[in-house]
Order: structure tokens, then C-alpha cells, then sequence
């Protein structure tokens, strides 16, 4: 054992002493090689002979050479002998005083080779000059380690030559150093390990691969590569190695000719943490080819790059590579064609943001592509025809952000391909036409001009959002060539498209677009939101499209070249609602040119449409296409015919005018040729025919002529002749006026007339006359003449017209507010109006405007909250309309509000206050009988309560009750409207459909009737003691000891609970009666004024339920007095008014009941003019507030307090709804405040009686 032990000592202590082997040698420019022996006394002057030949000679693995080197430049290239010892563990060259630095020794040319070795260069300056260019420099080999630690490398204008280190199979490391003036540095392979690590790579010119890795491993961190100008080849070359940038650095790159600053094949590349700044590159940065890459942390910085081929020039060039991964980048103030190229790759881009840029982000051909968490903003895109580009792609796009950008092109193009948007946010966005890339004569061009371009695609965009966007001369989405689009959840609001012919969204070439939950609002358009042509389809469901607005035609869709919508099942079209969209021509909905659509207002579709509107066809419209006319009465010849111009839809086409002629031809009474030769001159005379439209014509007078010979028994051959004559006439027409004028000379033709349509209509004379055998003048109606009208080109669709036409002298002048005179349709003068009455009569007179509306001749408006009521030729008068309900001559508060100042509900459904419900909540009545049985049982137990409590309950009461009047016509108020027994309690909720106010009235009347038979009982205070419910503080409240005491003072409790059930229930009972006596008179006739859709000329139903309600409200208030008073005389020693008030204001409750009349008459009776309802109600409150103030008529100080501060609350709520602050609340928030205020009293009760315990 001990032996075993010596021997493994021995062999410790000798291979410790060989590692620690250490020579030292020293050179200095004082020194000499002759006589020197390489000590610190006797240096050695050069680095060549004899010192070379020492080091050459070791041969022993365990010793470590270091050469110190003094101060000096050392010059190498002429040595005789070269360092090549491949027996040595480590040599380093480095200055022997810690003073020297890079600047102080230089070693010029120094050439050498390491195998299986160390060298180690430190703190020296390194020169390599263009004398060296041809002759190997410095070679690793065999396992070999070169490290070069805080150096200064100069490599001489060496543009040829070999690399200044060129490893195989070894290590090669450059710490610390700096590396600058020309190519060639570095050529790893043969699974060679690189490591360049806090480097500074400077002024460069390089025409060569400057580092290369094969089959190796390069890793660079903290390395600065600043001014580099490459020629002609890459900086940077991997092929099948592995290479890692790790907060690297690439400043004020240039990089010319055909190739990138770096490649990459058959590898494996990673960076992180880099940035590259202030660079111009002509084919771009990296190439990567069948490499799994990772790029991370990147900054883009103010880069340049002016190449046109977006597969050659993009900034990063990746091919054939199935992993990318690019997260946490910033793009910044660059200037480039295209930072990404990807080509039959999988790339995900994450969590990165794009800023001022002016440069296609990237470009995909056939890859998949993942793009999440991506910001895009303030960029000016002008050399780019795009941001994204896909063809034959599939593409996922979650989450990305594109706002505030300028752009003069595209942001995504997609052929081929499937794209899917996740919360898309695209917002502020402004895009102008660029003239690099697109002209007016370039169609094929102009179809990549809309924001986002489809073509034979599928694109997904869920949960997203386009807001405020604005597009100058294109489409914002232009799909085509059968590409099928669905958006789903998405929000379109403020949105803008500025030029002619161009749409928000437009499908063409058989495409699809679906919407499924869209809220699609304020869209200003020229030519429609939605375009859908070339027979493409649409559908809709459960969307929302609001407040549209086009300055053409169709607001929402513009259907062309026989589009329509999805018809395969009613869920492609269903539960839609249109409110407030608006076409100034026509269409305010929809506009289809050239064919109907389908009707999505059938009621299978469950679609809503409120106050949509357009100068013609408030939803539906299209081109012109027909022509009706009507002829006056023959008893006055003095008005002319009209001509009235239509569309599909049967609106009349009032703009534009379209020059007409018509031809009129009398209808012969003489016997010609038979049916058939006519029938076949009419063919022949057809076939010669070049106008189709006159053939139809032709046609349609044959047709037109027999029936009307059928009518007037005329012989059937007669009309045949006349309508060959006819016929001949057509067929030579042109549709030119004076090739009509010159063909026409017929004796059947009576006389052509040149006239136009305009504003929809257009007038001829029809004044003709005949004279019978004796010589008597006589008329001749209608069925005696043909009519044929030729219509000019300009008018679109419109077949020549012609047959036979009925009399009818009625609507002469189509639009409102329009009259006859003299011929012409005229409109009253500016300030005036035409007066109801006297046109009712048949007069014609303009009166002066109404007040508070403003007459514009073919215009009138209201003013804010007033309603102008029609009838149908002009305006009866102007009414004003509760707070809220209308404004600009529509009805504002709910789409369901319609009718009569916008009282009246969409299909005579139930209203909340002044506003339709908008569902009815039947099982609501439950916590309504539930509230009303609770109440009446409180109310049985304040016959038992002490002063102080009665007070608290009935002035919180009360309290509830006016304000539910005071605020009756404001949306949002919830649970006060209890307190006065309504049944609508909930904002917007009925309980039951189809009920009318007098309805609901009764059952007030009825809950009240419950209330005081309950009230009247001992009932709450029998289920207290049976169940033995009371609580402590209910025993102290109560004033009931014995059953002794209960009985002989019954008579009192129940005075006391008659009086205060009286001074609780006189507000709703008194309100209630009101209601239903106070009238509003509107254009002659009595309404119901706190529900105008009742009128007093209903049937003797509504007269019986109104009586019952007045008889009922009249007992209640004339009863419970008549039940004091008797109470009063029973119990004789009783003090009526002494509960609460001093003896010398004893009968204040008189003066607080008259305050709470006035309060509930002009609830009602200024429900119209809410200013002076507020005002007046205000003066009636702080009159009351005053008087209860100054007199101080209670007797307790608590309740004194109480009432001032219930008082100083209502006239800080009155006050505050005339506020200009409360104005500007939206509305539907009002009755929410107030509902908050008003339950703010508990606060102040809980306080007092929190006082009252202390």
C-alpha cells in the first residue's frame, strides 16, 4: 500500500513541475540577435534567428513559451526561419512592461503555423502589409488555438492573396481587438471553432469573403462592424456551420455590387441583441438559404437600400428554410425596398415593432407565414408597392397593430394565398395613389391599389378593427378573382374612401364576402360602403350598419353586373339592423345598377331599418328603368302630360336630366290588310331594322294596338296597318332627332315633341283636337292615339316606349312641398311655406315659416327637439318633442321611437316613460307585486313608530316619488318609478308588450288600492309576533307593550296611520289623475300628452278604461280626507297636526301638500318644453326650500334637518340638469345620475340615525 502511494506521489510531483515548465524570452529594439541570449539583461533585438530557431527546437508538450517584446516596430517579412513549433503547449506574445500598449510595438509580416498548439498574441499591434499579399499568413491546424487578445489588427490594402488566419479542425479567438482596412480576415473549416468577442471591425474595404465559415463554428458577441465597404462578394460566408451574433453591432455598412453583406447555406443562424444602423446595402444583408434561423432583439436603424427586385434586393433573403424565428425587433427610420424575403419557408415574427419606415415589410412565396404582436406605425411607404405580399401562401397575422401610417400603395397583397387576421388593429391610416407604380391608363395596376388586395384568395379577419382610415384613390379592401372574404366581430367606424368609383370594401369577378357580428359605422363614401360586382355575392348576419354616408348612390352596398346577396339559407342574411345611413342621390341603403336585388326587408330575414334615407328610395334604388306617363283630364286641356322616370324599385329618379322625344300617331278607322301580311311586314321591316331597341318598340306596338283595337271594337287589320306604319317609322330611327323628324312623315303621325326629363318627370302637350262630320269640335281621348318615346343615349337601360295611356291629372308635381302653376312644378320661396289649408282646398298661397323651423323652399328643418309633422304635400306645423325624442327631422332617442313626435313604437309595442322598450321582461311582475305586498306591510307599522321614524319614512318616500316625476321623461332611470307605482322600473324593459299607458295606470290604481288595505291592518305586526321576529331595535321602535295598551289606543294608531297614508299615497294618486286629463292638442286633434299614440277620438273602450282611471283617482283623494275627518271627530281630544309640527304651524302639511300639486301638475303639462318645466319646477322647490328654512315648522331638530336636506337635494339635482355639464352627458346616462342622486339620501339617513343611537 505505501509503495502504491510513493509511486502515485512521484508521478503528481512530476507532472506538476512539467506544466508549471515556463520559458521566458525577451525582445527589445536595444537588444541584439548576434550576442543577445533572450533574458531580460540581454535581449534579443528581432523576432526572426536566433529566437525562432530556440522556440523552433523545444520539444517538450509541458512547457509554456513567453516572448515579452519592449517598445518598437518589428518587421518579420525577410526572416530566414518561420515559427512553426507544433511541440509547444502555449506561447504568448505580449509586452514585458504593463505600460506599453497596441500603439507602442508593432510586428509586421509576422507569418507562422500552429499544430496542436497555443499562440497567444496580446496587447500588440499587428500589420500585415500588401508586400505579404501572396504568402500564407498565419495557419491553425491539427487542433491548434490562436488567440489574439486586445490587438490592433491593420491588414494593408490586401484585396488578393491568402487569409490572414485560416484554420483547419482548430480555434480561433479575437478578444478585444480591433480589426480594420481590408478583406480576407478569417477562414474557418473542417468543424473549426471561431470566437470573435468584443471586437471593433473598422474602416474595411473588402472585394473578398472576408470571414468564412465551413463545416465550423463561429460565434461573434459584442463585436462592432462599422464601415465596411463591400464589393462584389459577401462579408460574411457560412456553409453548413453554425454561426451566433450576440449584441453585435453593424454600423455605417456599405454594401455594392450582387451579393449581401452575408450568406448563409446548409446552417444554423442565431442573432441576438444586434443592431444595424445607418447602412446601405444594394442586394441586401443576409441570405439564408436551407437554414434554421433565429433573429432576436434586433434594431433596424435609419438603413437604406434602393434595389428593385424584391427576390434579390430584400434586406434578409430567406429560401427553403423550415425553422424562423424573428421576435422582439425594431424597424426605425429605414429606407428600404423589402426587409423580408421568404421563399418555400416557415417564419414566425413576433412581438416587434415597425416605425417609420418607408419599405415593404415582407414578401412570401409560397411559405408559411406567422406574424403576432407586430406594431406598424408612422410609416410613409413611396418606394414600395406594399407592406405585406403573398402569393401562394398561408399566412397568420395575430394581433398586429397598423396605425398612423401614410402609405402610396398597399398594406397586404395576397394571390393565392389564405391569410388570417386576429385582432387586427388598423387605425389612422392614409393612403394616396403612387405615381412610380401606377397610372390612370394602367388597369392591371389599379388593381393593387386598395389598402388590402385579394385576388383568388381566402382572407379571415376576426376581432379586429378599422378605424379612422382614409383612402384617396382606391379601395380600402379590393377583392377579385373568386376569392372568398369573411370578417367576423369586426369594427369598421370613421372610415373614408375620397375618390369616385371606389368602395370601403369591394368584392368583384364572382368573389364572396360574408359578415357575421360587424358594427360597420360612420362610412364616408362617394360610390357605396360595399361594393359588390361581376356577379359576386354578399351576406350578412347579426350585423349592425350605422350612420353611412355616401354623396352618390347606396350608402351601405352598391350591387353591380348582377351581383346579389347570398340567397342558399336565410342565415347568410339575417337579424341585420340599418339605422341613420344616408345617400345624398339615392339608395340610402342599398344601390343596384343593372338588376334587383334580394329583398332583405322580408320579414323571414328578421333585418331592422330606421331612418335610412337618400334624395330617392329611402333603402332600395337603381339605374332608371321604366317610364310611366299620365295625362290630364280632358276637361282641362290648359296642363300638359307628364313623363315620370323610375327605377327597379319603383322610385322616382328625381336628378339628372335625359333628353326624350315623343311621337304621337292616331289610331285609323279604316280596313286594310289582314293580321298575317302585316305580321310579316312587320318581320321584314325588322329584320332590316339596325336599333334591337326599335324592334322591341315594334313589337310592343303590335301588342299595344290589338288590344286596344279589342277595346274599341276596331277591325283587327285596321290596327295591323297602322302599326306597320308605325313600325316602318321605328325601324328607321336611330335615336336621332332629325332622322325621326325626316322618316315621320306618315299621315297617322300627329305630332313629335322634343322635351326632357328632369328631377324625375318631363311634360308635353296633349291639347289635340278632332272635328266629327258635322263640323262639332269634339276631343279626343287617350285610346285614339299611339305614343312612342325615344329616349336620348345619355339616359342608361331605358327601352324606347311606347302604348296607350290612362288619364290622370292627379300628382302633377312629385316632390314635397311642391305646386302646379302655369305648367311648371314650383316650390315656395325662401321663409315660406305652402300653406296646408288652403292646398286642402285647392288654392295655392306660401304662408311665412313656422317658428323654430327653417323653410328652404324644397328643404324644411326643425329645429333641435322640435317635430315637423306632414302631411302629404307639405308641412301642418312644428311641434316640440320631450328632451331627447327628435332632432333634424328624425327621430333620435330609439330605433324603435317613430311615428308622431316620436311617441309612437315600431309595431304598436310598449314604452318605458317616452322610450320603446326594447324587450318586455314578463316575470318582472313578480318583483313587482313583491315590492308593492312589502310596502303596504311597512306601511301597517307606522301607526306604531315613533315621530321621528314616520318622518324618515315618508320624506324618503316622497322623496322617490317626485323625482320619478320631476325626471319622468329621461331614459335610465331604475327602481324611483316604484316608489310611485309604476310598473316601469327597469330603463328600456316593459313587463308586458302592446300595453298603453292607460293600461298601465290602472294597475297603479289597483296597486294602491292593495297598499291601503294593507296598510289598514295589523297584518305585519301579527306575523312579527307570531314567528317571533322582533329584533331588539324593533322593540324600541315599537310603542306597543301590552295587548292591554294596543286595544284602548287603537283608535289613535289608526288616525295616525290614515293621516300618513294619506300625505305618502297623495303624490302618485294626484299624478295618476293628471295624466290622464291633461291634453295635447296637435293639428286639431286631442292626444293623451304624456302618451300621444292615445287619442281621445278612440273607440268607447278607451273611453270606459279613461273614466274608470278618473273615477278611481277621485274617490282615492277625495276618501282618505273624508276618513280623517271622521277620524277626527271620534277621537275628539285628538290633535290632528301636532305630530311633527309647532302648535302655531300646525297645518304646514297644507303648504307641503299645495308644493307637491303644483310639482305634479307641471310634470306633465311642461313635459313639452323640459326648459321651462325645469325652471318652473326649480322656483316651486326653492320657494318650499325657503319657507321650511326660515320658519322652521318642526318640532324635532332631526327632522328639521332632514327636510332642508331632502329640499337642498332637489334643487341640486333641478339645477344640475340645466347644467350645461348634465347637457353634455350622453342621455342614456342621464336617468342613470339621477337614479344615483336620489339614492344618495339613504347615506344621509343611515347617518342620522346612527346619530340618533349615539
Amino acid at each position: 500500500m505505501i509503495s502504491k502511494l510513493l509511486i502515485l506521489f512521484i508521478f503528481l510531483k512530476f507532472t506538476l513541475i512539467n506544466t508549471l515548465t515556463t520559458n521566458n524570452y525577451y525582445v527589445n529594439k536595444l537588444g541584439s540577435d548576434s550576442s543577445g541570449n533572450g533574458t531580460i539583461d540581454n535581449p534579443f533585438k528581432s523576432l526572426c534567428n536566433p529566437l525562432l530557431s530556440i522556440i523552433n527546437e523545444i520539444n517538450d508538450p509541458y512547457t509554456n513559451v513567453n516572448v515579452y517584446i519592449g517598445n518598437g516596430y518589428y518587421h518579420n517579412l525577410n526572416c530566414t526561419k518561420k515559427f512553426n513549433n507544433n511541440k509547444i503547449n502555449i506561447i504568448s506574445f505580449s509586452p514585458y512592461k504593463q505600460l506599453y500598449n497596441q500603439s507602442d510595438i508593432t510586428i509586421s509580416n509576422f507569418n507562422f503555423q500552429v499544430r496542436n498548439s497555443t499562440v497567444q498574441f496580446i496587447r500588440l499591434k499587428l500589420l500585415y502589409d500588401i508586400e505579404n499579399n501572396e504568402v500564407e499568413k498565419i495557419i491553425i491546424d491539427d487542433k491548434g488555438r490562436l488567440i489574439i487578445s486586445s490587438c490592433d489588427i491593420t491588414l494593408e490594402s490586401q484585396l488578393v492573396g491568402s487569409y490572414f488566419i485560416h484554420s483547419y479542425g482548430s480555434y480561433i479567438g479575437l478578444i478585444n481587438s480591433n480589426i480594420k482596412s481590408s478583406s480576407k480576415i478569417m477562414y474557418i473549416e473542417k468543424e473549426s471553432s471561431g470566437e470573435i468577442r468584443n471586437c471593433i471591425f473598422k474602416d474595411i474595404v473588402s472585394n473578398q469573403e472576408s470571414i468564412v465559415a465551413i463545416d465550423s463554428y463561429l460565434n461573434t458577441e459584442d463585436v462592432i462592424f462599422e464601415n465596411i465597404y463591400s464589393i462584389g462578394t459577401s462579408f460574411l460566408t457560412s456553409n453548413s456551420s453554425t454561426v451566433v451574433f450576440n449584441n453585435c453591432s453593424f454600423l455605417n455598412l456599405n454594401i455594392d455590387g450582387f451579393h449581401p453583406f452575408a450568406t448563409s447555406t446548409n446552417s444554423l443562424v442565431n442573432f441576438r441583441g444586434f443592431t444595424i444602423k445607418n447602412s446601405f446595402f444594394q442586394r441586401g444583408f443576409f441570405r439564408i438559404k436551407n437554414t434554421n434561423t433565429s433573429i432576436e432583439g434586433g434594431v433596424f436603424l435609419n438603413n437604406k437600400a434602393y434595389g428593385f427586385n424584391l427576390e434579390t434586393d430584400s434586406l434578409i433573403i430567406i429560401e427553403d428554410s423550415i425553422v424562423v424565428d424573428i421576435f422582439n425587433c425594431s424597424f426605425k427610420g429605414n429606407s428600404i425596398s423589402s426587409f423580408f424575403f421568404f421563399n418555400n419557408s416557415k417564419i414566425m415574427i413576433q412581438s416587434s415593432t415597425f416605425i417609420d419606415n418607408i419599405s415593404t415589410f415582407l414578401v412570401s412565396n409560397n411559405s408559411f407565414v406567422f406574424v403576432i404582436g407586430v406594431e406598424f406605425s408612422n410609416c410613409k411607404s413611396s418606394l414600395s408597392k406594399f407592406l405585406f405580399s403573398f402569393y401562394q401562401s398561408i399566412s397568420l397575422l395575430d394581433s398586429i397593430s397598423i396605425f398612423s401610417n401614410s402609405f402610396m400603395g398597399s398594406v397586404v397583397q395576397c394571390i393565392q394565398c389564405s391569410i388570417v387576421f386576429e385582432n387586427l388593429n388598423f387605425q389612422d391610416n392614409e393612403f394616396f395613389k403612387n405615381p412610380l407604380y401606377f397610372n390612370d391608363d394602367d388597369d392591371d395596376n389599379d388593381d393593387y391599389q386598395s389598402a388590402i388586395n385579394i385576388k383568388n384568395g381566402l382572407l379571415n379577419i376576426v376581432d379586429s378593427n378599422f378605424e379612422s382610415n382614409i383612402h384617396w384613390s382606391n379601395n380600402l379592401i379590393g377583392v377579385k378573382e373568386k376569392s372568398n372574404i369573411n370578417f367576423t366581430n369586426t369594427f369598421f367606424k370613421n372610415n373614408e374612401i375620397k375618390k369616385e368609383n371606389y368602395n370601403l370594401v369591394s368584392i368583384n369577378n364572382q368573389s364572396t364576402l360574408r359578415f357575421k357580428s360587424i358594427n360597420f359605422k360612420n362610412t364616408k363614401t362617394i360610390s357605396g360602403a360595399i361594393g359588390i360586382f361581376n356577379n359576386s355575392l354578399f351576406g350578412s348576419t347579426n350585423s349592425n350598419y350605422s350612420d353611412n354616408y355616401c354623396s352618390q348612390s347606396g350608402s351601405v352596398f352598391y350591387f353591380s353586373n348582377n351581383s346579389n346577396f347570398i340567397n342558399s339559407t336565410i342565415n347568410e342574411l339575417s337579424n341585420n339592423t340599418f339605422t341613420n345611413n344616408h345617400a345624398i342621390i339615392s339608395g340610402g341603403v342599398l344601390f343596384s345598377m343593372d338588376s334587383m336585388v334580394l329583398n332583405i326587408q322580408n320579414h323571414i330575414f328578421n333585418n331592422t331599418f330606421f331612418n335610412n334615407s337618400a334624395f330617392f328610395g329611402d333603402i332600395y334604388a337603381s339605374n332608371p328603368t321604366s317610364i310611366k306617363v299620365e295625362l290630364p283630364s280632358t276637361t282641362n286641356l290648359i296642363l300638359e302630360s307628364i313623363i315620370r322616370l323610375y327605377d327597379q324599385y319603383e322610385n322616382l329618379i328625381i336628378r339628372n336630366v335625359y333628353d326624350i322625344q315623343v311621337m304621337v300617331t292616331m289610331i285609323n278607322n279604316n280596313n286594310n290588310n289582314n293580321n298575317n301580311n302585316n305580321n310579316n311586314n312587320n318581320n321584314n321591316n325588322n329584320n332590316n331594322n339596325n336599333n334591337n331597341n326599335n324592334n322591341n318598340n315594334n313589337n310592343n306596338n303590335n301588342n299595344n294596338n290589338n288590344n286596344n283595337n279589342n277595346n274599341n271594337n276596331n277591325n283587327n287589320n285596321n290596327n295591323n296597318n297602322n302599326n306597320n306604319n308605325n313600325n316602318n317609322n321605328n325601324n328607321n330611327n336611330n335615336n336621332n332627332n332629325n332622322k325621326n323628324n325626316n322618316n315621320n312623315n306618315s299621315s297617322n303621325i300627329v305630332k313629335i315633341l322634343n322635351t326632357a326629363i328632369k328631377n324625375g318627370y318631363g311634360l308635353f302637350d296633349f291639347s289635340f283636337k278632332s272635328t266629327d262630320r258635322n263640323g262639332e269640335s269634339i276631343y279626343i281621348y287617350s285610346n285614339y292615339y299611339n305614343f312612342t318615346i325615344y329616349t336620348n343615349r345619355s339616359l342608361p337601360n331605358i327601352p324606347n316606349y311606347n302604348g296607350y295611356f290612362i288619364l290622370d291629372s292627379s300628382n302633377l308635381c312629385p316632390l314635397q312641398y311642391q305646386y302646379y302653376e302655369n305648367g311648371e312644378c314650383k316650390f315656395c320661396p325662401v321663409g315660406t311655406i305652402l300653406s296646408s289649408s288652403s292646398y286642402e282646398k285647392g288654392e295655392i298661397s306660401c304662408v311665412n315659416c313656422f317658428s323654430n323651423t327653417v323653410c328652404l323652399g324644397s328643404m324644411v328643418y326643425t329645429f333641435d327637439n322640435y317635430y315637423l309633422l306632414n302631411d302629404n304635400k307639405t308641412a301642418i306645423g312644428s311641434y316640440q318633442c320631450p328632451i331627447g325624442m327628435c332632432g333634424n327631422n328624425s327621430c333620435i332617442a330609439t330605433p324603435q321611437n317613430t311615428g308622431l313626435l316620436c311617441l309612437e313604437c315600431v309595431d304598436g309595442n310598449s314604452k318605458n316613460g317616452f322610450y320603446c322598450c326594447s324587450s318586455s321582461k314578463p316575470w318582472l311582475i313578480i318583483v313587482y307585486i313583491s315590492f308593492i305586498i312589502l310596502f303596504g306591510l311597512s306601511l301597517s307599522l307606522i301607526k306604531y313608530c315613533d315621530a321621528l321614524s314616520i318622518s324618515i319614512f315618508k320624506s324618503t318616500i316622497v322623496f322617490f316619488q317626485i323625482n320619478s316625476m320631476i325626471f319622468y321623461s329621461y331614459p335610465g332611470l331604475y327602481f324611483i318609478q316604484l316608489f310611485r307605482f309604476s310598473i316601469d322600473f327597469i330603463s328600456n324593459i316593459c313587463i308586458f308588450n302592446k300595453f298603453n299607458y292607460l293600461n298601465k295606470s290602472m294597475i297603479t290604481l289597483l296597486s294602491i288600492i292593495i297598499i291601503i288595505a294593507l296598510s289598514l291592518t295589523d297584518l305585519s305586526l301579527m306575523i312579527l309576533i307570531k314567528f317571533n321576529l322582533f329584533p331588539k331595535w324593533c322593540k324600541k321602535l315599537l310603542k306597543l307593550k301590552t295587548s292591554r295598551q294596543l286595544k284602548n289606543n287603537n283608535l289613535n294608531y289608526i288616525f295616525k296611520s290614515i293621516y300618513n297614508l294619506y300625505l305618502i299615497l297623495f303624490q302618485p294618486i294626484l299624478y295618476n289623475l293628471i295624466s290622464v286629463l291633461s291634453l295635447k292638442n296637435i293639428n286639431g286633434k286631442k292626444f293623451l300628452s304624456i302618451d300621444p299614440s292615445i287619442s281621445f277620438e278612440n273607440s268607447n273602450h278607451f273611453k270606459v278604461i279613461l273614466s274608470f282611471n278618473i273615477v278611481i283617482s277621485m274617490l282615492l283623494l277625495l276618501s282618505i280626507p273624508l276618513l280623517l275627518i271622521v277620524s277626527k271627530l271620534l277621537k275628539k281630544n285628538n290633535n290632528l297636526k301636532n305630530y311633527y309640527y309647532k302648535r302655531s304651524l300646525k297645518y304646514w302639511d297644507l303648504v307641503w301638500l299645495l308644493m307637491n300639486t303644483l310639482i305634479c301638475i307641471f310634470s306633465i303639462t311642461l313635459l313639452y318644453s323640459p326648459n321651462h318645466q325645469c325652471t318652473v319646477i326649480f322656483t316651486i322647490v326653492s320657494i318650499f326650500a325657503f319657507l321650511n328654512y326660515y320658519f322652521e315648522p318642526q318640532r324635532n331638530s332631526t327632522i328639521y334637518q332632514l327636510e332642508n336636506f331632502t329640499n337642498l337635494l332637489k334643487i341640486i339635482m333641478i339645477s344640475f340638469i340645466g347644467s350645461f355639464i348634465f347637457q353634455s352627458i350622453p342621455l342614456k346616462f342621464c336617468g342613470l345620475l339621477i337614479t344615483i342622486l336620489s339614492f344618495s339620501l339613504i347615506f344621509y339617513i343611515i347617518k342620522i340615525k346612527i346619530n340618533c343611537k349615539n
